[in-house]
């Protein structure tokens, strides 16, 4: 990109103001924001301007001057109380995909609530159906140490601990989940009922058995990138889980990169010494859960009586549009056309289409 093309109504101040890493960063000028924005901001997909939200106010039937959870709960008749907390993080321009999560966590899983942490502040009058809390609220957000090369991933994979510690420390909830909002929920997890009973940490393989591929691209993959995907964490809060969350937080506080000389992948390749170094770590094996573009080629995704299973075993619980980019592939990590599975094309068509009803809602 060049200066012709930042956007006419590029405002620079809001454009700084919204995304604490930028203030952290020292960027303060114009000259700065726009730097910032050509370089890496476009690429990112970072908002430049406060956009018009009232159109959002046709979702729901008023104003909700205070949020209440259980409001939310009555309008959708759900009456069971709930026990567990999910969330997610996410920045301005991706709220219409956290939505999304949202409604299919509580629509599957009606023991949970659900808020959502936003990446900048909240724009001014903004109408949403689920809490949002802005990570300026979360406390030692300051200690992170963005260097020269930080960037709007880095500065996302590095929060997560701190999102636990904030609702550990300000709700009352025991049982958290972490969702990255690319994620649908298609099905009530019951499996993690009986594992929060035995284990203080949830995690979810990449893959679940051997690779049969012959050159093992998979597997030496994961030996870079971490044996577990951080795109899901359950949580039961207990001392060994908060010493967790501070052990996990201390390096990403430096260490939160993407760096194979260094065995750095982000806030993921560290877990795998967790396992190790921390007690009651629960490995859910179940096929169904977090199936992405990395097990495909290990888990069949088939349609049965209306209802989606993988593996003619297990029903598909939730799957994570990781990659995706509304284009007829299944991700910019793996180049295959959907036109080639179609119950896949089934699922990834009807989710863009959600996606589009939603966005329109957001931005005008």
């Amino acid at each position: 990109m060049n200066l012709d093309t930042i956007p006419s109504d590029f405002d620079w101040e809001f454009y700084i103001n919204y995304y604490p890493d930028l203030q952290k960063a020292g960027l303060k000028t114009k000259e700065d924001a726009i730097a910032h924005y050509l370089n890496s901001g476009f690429s990112e997909k970072r908002i430049y301007k406060n956009y018009n939200n009232k159109l959002f106010e046709t979702i729901i039937n008023e104003t909700l001057s205070e949020f209440s959870f259980d409001k939310l709960r009555k309008e959708r008749k759900i009456f069971q109380t709930p026990t567990k907390l999910a969330f997610t993080l996410t920045t301005f321009d991706r709220l219409a995909q956290a939505k999304i999560l949202g409604d299919s966590i509580l629509e599957t899983n009606s023991e949970f609530d659900f808020v959502i942490f936003l990446i900048g502040n909240k724009p001014k009058d903004f109408i949403f159906p689920y809490k949002i809390i802005s990570i300026n609220e979360i406390e030692k957000i300051n200690e992170i140490d963005l260097d020269e090369k930080y960037s709007l991933d880095y500065f996302c994979f590095s929060l997560k601990p701190y999102c636990f510690y904030h609702l550990t420390k300000n709700t009352n909830y025991e049982k958290f989940v972490y969702f990255d909002c690319d994620i649908l929920v298609f099905k009530k997890m019951s499996e993690l009922d009986e594992m929060f009973e035995k284990f203080d940490l949830i995690l979810t393989p990449h893959i679940l058995e051997p690779s049969n591929l012959n050159d093992f691209d998979i597997e030496r993959s994961l030996l870079k990138g971490g044996l577990f995907n951080m795109g899901f964490l359950g949580l039961k809060k207990t001392s060994n889980s908060l010493d967790f969350i501070d052990w996990w937080s201390e390096r990403l506080k430096k260490f939160c990169k993407i760096d194979s000389c260094e065995c750095l992948f982000g806030d993921q390749k560290w877990v795998d010494l967790a396992i190790i170094l921390f007690d009651k770590i629960g490995i859910i094996k179940n096929q169904g859960y977090n199936v992405a573009f990395w097990n495909l080629f290990q888990r069949k995704v088939s349609k049965n009586n209306n209802k989606f299973v993988v593996n003619e075993k297990d029903d598909l619980v939730f799957l994570h549009f990781s990659g995706y980019e509304f284009n007829g592939l299944l991700s910019k990590h793996w180049n295959l056309n959907l036109e080639t599975d179609h119950v896949l094309l089934e699922i990834f068509s009807n989710y863009t289409k959600l996606v589009s009803e939603h966005e329109h809602l957001f931005i005008k």
